[in-house]
């Protein structure tokens, strides 16, 4: 069963950038791994420019052979590069005025939301019944 989950980051100007990943939105999952891997700003808004995931991973581009069908270890799998997903509103990053407005959206089966605040610190949302729970620094969810 797919965790959904939300990766977003907060700009400067406090607009808010995010895409939709499909699988392992659990924070020993994506939690982690944006933790430990995606800790650099440039590095954040790259993977961002990719559009939607279906699976988050260490790695944004591949090194080696990558399909869709045939995803290479430690790669992210991406809908519009590895599926070939028209790069359009479903699959593109959506940019929301500020996190009220990204939390006050339209959430649907999403579980967690990662945001890399504009003071570069992950912060994770949990959402139960529809509602956001409580926000917690993501550094403290994983120790």
């Amino acid at each position: 069963m797919a965790i959904r989950s939300l990766i977003a980051i907060q700009h400067a100007d406090k607009t808010v950038e995010s895409i939709y990943c499909h699988w392992g939105g659990e924070p020993k999952n994506n939690g982690r791994c944006l933790f430990e891997h995606y800790s650099d700003r440039d590095k954040i808004e790259y993977l961002i420019s990719f559009g939607s995931l279906a699976r988050l991973e260490s790695r944004i581009d591949p090194v080696a052979e990558h399909s869709w069908e045939s995803p290479e270890s430690g790669t992210c799998v991406f809908y519009h590069r590895d599926r070939n997903d028209p790069f359009d509103d479903g699959v593109k990053s959506r940019t929301h005025d500020d996190i009220t407005a990204l939390l006050d959206g339209n959430l649907f089966w999403i579980e967690y939301i990662y945001i890399f605040t504009a003071e570069n610190i992950w912060t994770m949302y949990v959402r139960k019944h529809g509602e956001v729970q409580k926000r917690q620094i993501l550094q403290d969810v994983l120790d």
